[in-house]
């Protein structure tokens, strides 16, 4: 006997309610950006992309989209990403010549080390200032705070004592202003002023 499958039909609110469970998923899995300022597009303009290692501003090797090849459990994260991290390793260190493709970070591998180091980002924020506060907060000054914290580290991010108590009070306009009166401000400069905008309109 043949059997044929059954076709269930969901009223509106119901498909609602399996849109809604899936987005909570997916924010879950934190590979969601909250917005433009933590997006992988933004991060490749930000942090800049290179296929080879490289020294950054504090002579730590990096590659890709300023993924750290000194950190503890690099190793790890490069191969669950796919990469091989001693041919990477002793490649040469020159962002511009990609001629030795042996040695060249492929763009598949970038974007999962760029996402597992994002998705930690993302989940300073509720660290910081808790799950019920943090969830409360709009997306656009999460986009703006888990951007900073890819950049600095949730450690150096909690120093931030005057831009979080903006951010809890939800001033968000003073909250940009103080992100640009920051040292930090005047050393990334560009980079500042697109997390400020994208703070400033939540």
């Amino acid at each position: 006997r043949s059997y044929k499958p059954r076709t269930v039909q969901l009223t509106p609110l119901q498909m609602l309610s399996v849109v809604l469970l899936l987005c909570l998923a997916v924010s879950a899995s934190g590979s969601s950006a909250y917005g433009e300022c933590d997006s992988f597009t933004r991060e490749k303009i930000n942090e800049g992309y290179c296929p080879h290692r490289y020294q950054d501003t504090k002579g730590i090797w990096t590659i890709g989209i300023g993924f750290n090849m000194e950190k503890r459990g690099a190793r790890t994260q490069m191969a669950e990403c796919g990469g091989d991290f001693s041919d990477l390793y002793a490649g040469p260190n020159e962002c511009l010549d990609t001629s030795n493709h042996t040695q060249t970070i492929p763009n598949s591998v970038a974007k999962c080390l760029f996402e597992k180091d994002m998705a930690m980002a993302r989940q300073c924020g509720a660290r910081l200032f808790g799950s019920s506060t943090w969830n409360r907060m709009p997306n656009a000054a999460k986009s703006a705070f888990s951007d900073m914290a890819y950049n600095i580290g949730c450690g150096g991010l909690g120093g931030f004592h005057t831009l979080m108590g903006y951010m809890k009070k939800g001033e968000w306009s003073k909250a940009a202003a103080d992100m640009k009166g920051t040292m930090w401000c005047r050393q990334v400069k560009v980079r500042c002023t697109r997390d400020a905008a994208c703070m400033s309109s939540a």
